[in-house]
């Protein structure tokens, strides 16, 4: 319960960050905090474990950024199925490998996400993906290690399993 509780809470955290605080710093390119914490959450713990996190995830940015409900919901489930199935089969440890693959797997996000929420206005403008690739691809370099540290703190606050023999 304490970890469902305080991945929502970072979740609504990094939310609030992305409608406040990043538009300003960032104006245009702003970083999917989100959309990164989903990708290496599932590279990481696998699609089954995710998908709630990855659905609220999605209701919370979808109710903050005013956006159709459900929108982002569907985007973050299918990226996190995707990022879950392919660190199935690619990721064995998180090596400098790993890291490179997850960071592939998050500018391979950021164009999916980018595309189907603004089709329109950004399917002809291939320096906006490569600038939000760019920005989200050195905002998980940054948030890499607090991330694995913080997994690790969660990780001892998880529900025992029930062995009967």
């Amino acid at each position: 319960m304490f970890q469902k509780t305080s991945v929502f809470i970072i979740i609504l955290f990094l939310v609030l960050l992305e409608v406040s605080f990043l538009p300003y710093l960032f104006s245009d390119f702003a970083p999917d905090l989100v959309l990164i914490l989903i990708i290496f959450l599932s590279a990481r713990e696998g699609f089954n474990k995710i998908w709630p996190i990855a659905v609220t995830a999605g209701i919370l940015v979808d109710l903050f950024f005013f956006q159709t409900i459900g929108m982002q919901v569907i985007i973050y489930s299918l990226i996190a199925f995707g990022v879950g199935s392919l660190a199935k089969r690619f990721l064995v440890e998180h090596k400098l490998w790993g890291i490179f693959t997850i960071l592939f797997l998050v500018v391979m996000g950021t164009i999916i996400n980018s595309l189907a929420l603004d089709f329109r206005e950004k399917v002809f403008s291939g320096e906006y993906f490569l600038y939000k690739s760019l920005v989200n691809a050195a905002a998980f370099i940054t948030l890499y290690v607090p991330m694995r540290k913080l997994e690790k703190m969660l990780g001892r606050y998880r529900e025992p399993k029930l062995i009967i023999k």
